[in-house]
């Protein structure tokens, strides 16, 4: 399950339209802060919510990506996950500073937009998604 999360409605449905091309079901977050909480609700032993990658927009309302991200990796220590959550920067801003801003804060790649279904499958692929052997996936 992937987390797509991006202040822009139309982003998200986009992200999300892609993704299901690959079988990978996704939940979505208006902003950091929803994004973290969702996160944390899927650590409890009563979650629905298995969640396998987190599409990250930087600049949203409420909390920016950077800052969820921060979040999201001491709610892992806090829950002591072994294993983190890939989270990829999806960002129209492309400056060194944003990438080394993004790597600083936990995420490990970053993605300018707009994202195309190749782009999207190699991160998924790299990250081991199960793509569930969908024979479109490589269309």
């Amino acid at each position: 399950m992937a987390l797509v999360t991006d202040d822009a409605f139309y982003n998200r449905m986009v992200m999300k339209e892609m993704l299901k091309k690959f079988n990978v079901f996704a939940i979505e977050a208006n902003n950091g802060q929803e994004a973290a909480s969702v996160v944390e609700k899927s650590f409890s032993k009563e979650s629905e919510y298995d969640i396998s990658i987190i599409l990250m927009d930087l600049n949203m309302p409420v909390m920016n990506g950077l800052e969820s991200t921060i979040k999201i990796r001491q709610l892992e220590k806090d829950y002591d996950r072994k294993e983190r959550i890939p989270i990829i920067a999806v960002t129209a801003h492309d400056s060194t500073k944003d990438r080394v801003g993004c790597l600083q804060a936990g995420m490990q790649e970053y993605q300018l937009k707009p994202v195309t279904s190749k782009q999207l499958e190699q991160l998924l692929k790299k990250y081991s998604i199960n793509l569930l052997n969908n024979p479109t996936a490589s269309a």
